[in-house]
């Protein structure tokens, strides 16, 4: 669930039980990093400008892992400076019904903003269980 709506997500992890990170740059080379610790990523995205990951915390337990992360855009668009800034706690856990997946996006003001007492913040939440691929 997207915001209260069906919606269909895909997750991939290591056999260390760590989130994989997908992303291609502006080369159109596609890389996969396991984000199983604190770190930034920095690259050029297709159609320029930077974009920046940067894990805080990744917290594990038997049943899953948790992180708090943030990712950053900064670029142009039509000759205007574009910044997109949003702070995610991601909450990945094995049950008897699949994995149960909660994500909590904000926008934030910069990278690393939580996005707590900074006024109103466009949230979204995705939220459910999912089946694994055969």
């Amino acid at each position: 669930m997207v915001d209260g709506q069906p919606t269909d997500f895909t997750a991939t992890f290591s056999e260390n039980g760590y989130f994989l990170y997908t992303f291609t740059t502006d080369a159109g080379l596609v890389r996969t990093v396991e984000l199983s610790g604190p770190g930034q990523i920095r690259f050029v995205p297709p159609g320029g400008g930077m974009m920046t990951l940067q894990v805080e915390s990744v917290a594990t337990r038997p049943d899953g892992v948790a992180y708090v992360m943030y990712t950053g855009f900064e670029g142009s668009r039509n000759g205007q400076p574009e910044r997109q800034y949003v702070a995610e706690e991601a909450d990945y856990a094995v049950t008897s019904a699949g994995l149960r997946v909660r994500i909590v996006s904000r926008a934030t003001s910069f990278l690393g903003d939580r996005g707590v007492g900074s006024g109103p913040r466009a949230t979204r939440v995705v939220e459910g269980f999912l089946k694994k691929r055969s």
